[in-house]
């Protein structure tokens, strides 16, 4: 993979992280609650970074067979598909101890030909800080976004011509050392291929480093307020 694709990769992600950074708090700044209407909370940020390994699951194409290939993962080329009970992992890291730790996921997914649609699942975080964590359920909507792809330098014409943006919403709760906390959070995920997969797995394409996969933006709310509902 040629130097000058290596130093752009960090560049464009970043360009794309300040979008969803705005992105983020603006989903995050209409959360309901705040001082003066009954709830106690603290707005946290992370960074979602995804750890390499192909996801394990039930991955069914529309049209033709799976091909476990990221870049093209059906025989029949804009086939739909879906994925149930796929696992995967993640580090979750921020400035807020009670966010910092392993991220495990399970996710579902109804793609169309263009690999976007609707996705959701459950998830756990066993935060590094103490004997607890977080479990909870999340929703979500992949769309596809026009614009350069790194991994077009390494395609055929005329590539893949943009990437996919995830918008993830979750609900968690508290367990043993956060028992009594509840989380909203609202996550901005950016991924390269058709099946999403972590940076780390592109041959080359981290050599010289690579940004976090998503940017999470939310609240935790003490005991006793307001609940999520």
């Amino acid at each position: 993979m040629p130097v000058t694709t290596h130093l752009r990769f960090p560049a464009l992600i970043a360009t794309l992280l300040a979008g969803l950074v705005i992105g983020a708090s603006a989903i995050a700044s209409s959360f309901p609650g705040g001082q003066g209407s009954g709830s106690r909370f603290t707005e946290v940020t992370g960074l979602d970074d995804w750890l390499p390994g192909p996801p394990s699951g039930d991955f069914r194409c529309r049209e033709g067979e799976f091909t476990g290939d990221p870049l093209q993962p059906c025989t029949v080329v804009g086939s739909g598909i879906q994925i149930r009970g796929a696992m995967a992992q993640s580090f979750m890291s921020s400035f807020d101890e009670r966010l910092t730790g392993l991220l495990t996921y399970d996710f579902n997914t109804n793609f169309d030909g263009a690999y976007t649609g609707p996705a959701w699942g459950t998830w756990t975080l066993e935060v590094t800080a103490c004997d607890g964590g977080w479990e909870g359920t999340w929703t979500g909507r992949r769309t596809f976004v026009p614009g350069p792809n790194p991994l077009d330098d390494f395609l055929p014409p005329p590539g893949i011509g943009g990437v996919w943006i995830s918008t993830l919403k979750s609900i968690g709760h508290g367990t043993g050392c956060l028992d009594g906390l509840q989380l909203k959070s609202s996550e901005l995920a950016t991924t390269l291929t058709p099946i999403p997969i972590a940076y780390e797995m592109i041959p080359g394409l981290c050599d010289f480093g690579c940004p976090p996969e998503g940017i999470a933006e939310g609240r935790i709310l003490e005991p006793g307020s307001e609940g999520l509902e």
